[in-house]
């Protein structure tokens, strides 16, 4: 189950995740992503700001298209608020139309869309959270965490190519430690895609980043053990 949230205003940001936690099939599939925040940056709502005022100029736009245009970065932020603080109080249904109203005033913002995934799949809408990691790719592909979380589902649902597709766009995009889960993912991936050879090569490779990842070296070792 999906449980992390993404909270920042600038879509181009990638958060960084935490240690992975549970095993599937007794291999470390990811289930944990992140519960820390992003805050979002005073910076990018200012030129959001900027920018509205000056095209608004430019095309000689009404003061209360102006005013209306300027709001609309406050107005997402303060939605999304909201919605985090329904997601942490458990209330999932409101949390959930919270963050498609946030996408909705800034459909432009995929960090939006990514939340409002979660929230679909906290719900149980499996379907719901794929139609918004897709549109937040749509809007921003080379978003990390909509790609991991993509994979994660197509995973769970055993859609390996697809889970073996995203995840492997999701790596292109982490820097640093960030992508050790995500080649042990990967691995999983590979390891029920048959081929244990990728699998070996992808838990290597989250050692080599995080040689304290608990559960790529279990993966490691058991794949290893089932060659013998």
């Amino acid at each position: 189950m999906l449980t992390g949230l993404l909270y920042a205003a600038d879509p181009g940001y990638c958060p960084r995740m935490q240690a992975p936690a549970t095993d599937d099939d007794r291999f470390g599939f990811t289930h944990y992503l992140r519960s820390g925040l992003l805050h979002p940056s005073p910076y990018a709502s200012l030129l959001v700001l900027a920018v509205w005022l000056f095209v608004a100029a430019l095309i000689g736009g009404s003061a209360f298209h102006i005013a209306r245009q300027a709001a609309l970065p406050g107005l997402s932020l303060n939605v999304l608020a909201a919605g985090e603080s329904s997601y942490r109080a458990g209330e999932l249904v409101q949390a959930r139309d919270e963050f498609l109203d946030a996408a909705g005033i800034s459909p432009g913002n995929s960090s939006f869309l990514v939340n409002l995934g979660v929230a679909e799949n906290a719900l149980g809408n499996q379907l719901g959270a794929i139609d918004a990691f897709e549109r937040a790719i749509r809007v921003k592909p080379d978003h990390a965490a909509a790609n991991y979380y993509l994979g994660l589902l197509h995973l769970q649902r055993n859609e390996v190519d697809a889970a073996i597709y995203y995840l492997s766009q999701s790596i292109r995009f982490w820097s640093g430690p960030a992508g050790a889960p995500v080649y042990n993912d990967l691995g999983v991936a590979y390891k029920r895609k048959g081929d244990h050879e990728k699998a070996a090569q992808s838990f290597t490779r989250a050692l080599e980043i995080d040689p304290a990842l608990i559960s790529a070296q279990s993966n490691l070792a058991r794949l290893g053990q089932r060659a013998q």
